[in-house]
């Protein structure tokens, strides 16, 4: 099972935080940042509380990485909510970006802020570690204005990004609230690289990704993801050791004695899975129990 840790919290959270609070009177427009594979876990649920009355635009980033249906699902859910901000899913990074997107993005920037009676519209950048805040500024921006990376916490303090006279974007470092978080929300941020590397347990992790898999698949379908022999090495049932333990086999990861090594199979599973190599796949949908 996935033990969530709470020692993980780093400092730059609560600056993010006393940072907001400071800028949020001269701010237009607050871009949230979520991860399209986990739109549910990868928000910040103090956000509404914070924001008042300010504008909210939410961006599921690395559409391309998640189901395109269950992006589809999602949106519909998001535009169905009267008290929610509007909702755009993109690809804000990786060589298929092109100058369409960015101007859909500066389209929506647009409609969904209020106008500036200080000149230049000044926009928030938010969301958590690794939810691609910098790419999509960049994005923006049309250039690299912005550290962006796989690692969470390339952004240490916040910058403003002069896009043009009419255009300021503040970047600030990701924010992940220190509350207890359930098993399958934790997996999915450790999944999407909201977690650093020292915070979880990848066979842990992996397991669960099994879990919620098959939720989404059935078994001869998580194998062909998994890339496993489906005449041959399919596990009867949900176990996710004999996941693991398949996967290993498949990609030759053997400890002593030629044993499946699942420690090994699950880190390889978990780095997989955030590179894309695993397909298209979202790990929440609207319509999943909560509880």
């Amino acid at each position: 099972m996935v033990t969530p840790r709470r020692d993980w919290y780093p400092g730059l959270m609560e600056r993010t935080k006393r940072l907001l609070s400071t800028y949020l009177p001269h701010i237009d427009l607050v871009l949230e940042v979520a991860d399209a594979r986990a739109p549910r876990a990868t928000r910040w649920p103090s956000l509404d509380a914070m924001l008042g009355q300010v504008p909210r635009l939410l961006l599921l980033n690395k559409a391309d990485l998640a189901d395109p249906a269950s992006t589809r699902r999602w949106l519909a859910s998001f535009a169905s909510d009267p008290d929610g901000p509007p909702a755009l899913a993109l690809c804000a990074g990786g060589s298929g970006v092109s100058v369409r997107e960015a101007g859909r993005l500066r389209a929506a920037i647009k409609a969904a802020g209020r106008p500036s009676p200080r000149g230049a519209q000044k926009v928030a950048v938010v969301g958590v570690p690794n939810a691609g805040k910098s790419t999509v500024i960049n994005l923006i921006a049309g250039a690299r204005r912005a550290p962006s990376g796989a690692k969470p916490g390339m952004t240490r303090g916040k910058q403003w990004v002069v896009v043009s006279p009419d255009l300021w974007i503040l970047d600030l470092p990701g924010v992940l609230p220190p509350s207890p978080r359930g098993v399958r929300e934790f997996a999915c941020l450790a999944l999407t690289g909201t977690l650093p590397q020292g915070a979880f347990d990848a066979a842990d992790v992996a397991a669960e990704l099994v879990l919620m898999a098959l939720d989404r698949l059935d078994p001869p379908g998580l194998a062909a993801v998994l890339d496993i022999d489906p005449e041959t090495s399919v596990p009867a049932s949900a176990d996710p050791p004999a996941w693991l333990s398949a996967f290993a086999l498949r990609r030759g990861l053997l400890g002593p004695n030629g044993e499946p090594h699942r420690a090994q199979a699950a880190q390889v599973i978990v780095a997989e899975f955030r590179r894309g190599r695993l397909g298209r796949l979202t790990l929440e949908e609207p319509s999943d129990d909560q509880t």
